[in-house]
């Protein structure tokens, strides 16, 4: 059980600090399915991106010095607001504009 438990915290950790670091250089030429980050004010994907970033050393971090590893599970917490924010803001996003090649095949049916 602990083996899977790290193993499935360390793929979070990379997912959300791939994620991070994604908001935070921001390169030309994103994959279709990424075209969305282009939509985003800066402010509000720099902070997601922090956001991202640390909970993705908070996931990891107390648990392998050992300092204060209770502080992993509010880590965790952290993440679950920050995709339920996600979740609204690809609403939002999906009733301001009209879907591009690409964009998730649920993104459609979202549109009034």
């Amino acid at each position: 059980m602990s083996v899977a438990l790290w193993t499935v915290q360390a793929l979070l950790a990379l997912f959300f600090l791939m994620h991070a670091l994604l908001k935070f250089v921001l390169p030309d030429g994103l994959p279709d399915t990424l075209t969305w980050l282009y939509d985003l004010p800066r402010l509000p994907s720099i902070v997601i991106g922090m956001l991202e970033l640390m909970a993705a050393i908070g996931l990891v971090l107390p648990g392998v010095t050992r300092i204060r590893p209770r502080l992993v599970p509010l880590a965790a917490v952290g993440l679950m607001l920050t995709m339920i924010g996600a979740a609204i803001s690809i609403v939002h996003l999906a009733g301001t504009r009209r879907p591009q090649t690409g964009a998730p095949p649920h993104a459609s049916r979202l549109q009034p």
